[in-house]
């Protein structure tokens, strides 16, 4: 597939996506009661204006949620008392084309002036195929980690089990922006931990067995089982890792199995 065709299927996706959208947000009383609060918005071209074709955003919008006064600087001279409204803005779902045609998928979180997340952002998805868009598995995918988000960080979210599950399976698994950067994703340093600490307690008993077998015997049979013994435990220890990997996936499915079949249930008269 070239890079005119990936393109050619994103803004199908994106000419398609409010009404999908809302369709989504219709079926689900969680995303409906959000809605009374924040408003919804699905919007070709993204929230600044909607002028840019290489966006699209799902996002609930800003509500107040408390009224303070605060003394305020003025010029150089006394500070006044001023009235100051509080405001909370939503979560948001955003699919971006970069210039090859692939769509970056990102999380953004519901947040207030002095309350935030740790993450900016989350990378939800990296669609080679924007094709893969107009999938409705896809997209029901992705709003079920855009609720569970929104739930987790918005300040009155009610989040369940399994919203706490999918959240944290996503900041474990996926790239986070912290500060404005991309930090390494947690699976990979856990990964690299564990590999760590295999290779060193792995390489360093190998060596001390090895010395000692030269030292003694230089029994070459000796060194060569040895040898074989810790590529064994190397195998297997990147055999456990891949498992780990596959329960993880096993996991997010069995996680969105039950989502859908709860929103089945909730659709039911």
């Amino acid at each position: 597939m070239n890079r005119q065709s990936r393109y050619k299927d994103f803004e199908k996706f994106a000419n398609d996506a409010e009404a999908r959208f809302t369709a989504l947000r219709d079926a689900d009383e969680r995303a409906k009661n959000f809605s009374n609060f924040y408003s919804f918005y699905a919007v070709k071209g993204g929230a600044m204006g909607g002028i840019d074709k290489r966006v699209f955003e799902v996002f609930f919008g800003n509500r107040p949620i408390d009224h303070v006064q605060t003394f305020e600087p003025q010029g150089g001279g006394f500070p006044q008392k001023q009235d100051k409204r509080l405001t909370e803005r939503g979560g948001t779902l955003r699919y971006e084309r970069t210039d090859v045609g692939t769509v970056v998928c990102t999380l953004f979180p519901a947040n207030t002036k002095d309350f935030c997340q740790r993450e900016d952002s989350i990378v939800l998805d990296w669609i080679v195929k924007p094709k893969a868009l107009h999938s409705s598995r896809k997209l029901q995918s992705h709003w079920r980690a855009f609720i569970s988000y929104m739930e987790c960080t918005s300040v009155d979210g009610e989040p369940s089990a399994l919203d706490k599950i999918r959240v944290g399976y996503l900041r474990f698994t996926r790239l986070l922006v912290i500060d404005g950067r991309v930090a390494k994703r947690k699976v990979v340093e856990t990964v690299e931990k564990i590999v760590g600490y295999a290779l060193t307690i792995g390489l360093s008993g190998f060596l001390l067995m090895l010395i000692n077998v030269v030292g003694s015997s230089g029994d070459k049979e000796k060194v060569k089982a040895e040898i074989e013994a810790v590529s064994h435990q190397l195998s297997e220890a990147n055999g456990v890792i891949h498992a780990q990997n596959e329960r993880i996936v096993a996991l997010e499915r069995r996680i969105d199995a039950i989502q859908t079949a709860k929103a089945a249930q909730r659709r039911l008269p």
